[in-house]
């Protein structure tokens, strides 16, 4: 993790709404991307299978 003072994090993000769309869009993207992984190398039904289970806290 990176070591990031306050006067930064504010610089970039001035509101905290701001900071935490950011950090959804982040994850949004990520979740999009492994998804298109997904289909591109396995049947539909069995790739979605396989990214539910790593990524559930159950």
């Amino acid at each position: 993790m990176a070591e990031v003072g306050i006067g930064t994090i504010c610089r970039y993000f001035p509101t905290r709404d701001v900071l935490i769309e950011a950090v959804y869009r982040q994850e949004a993207d990520t979740l999009i991307d492994s998804a298109v992984q997904l289909m591109m190398k396995r049947e539909p039904v069995v790739g979605s299978c396989s990214n539910i289970k790593p990524n559930s806290d159950l």
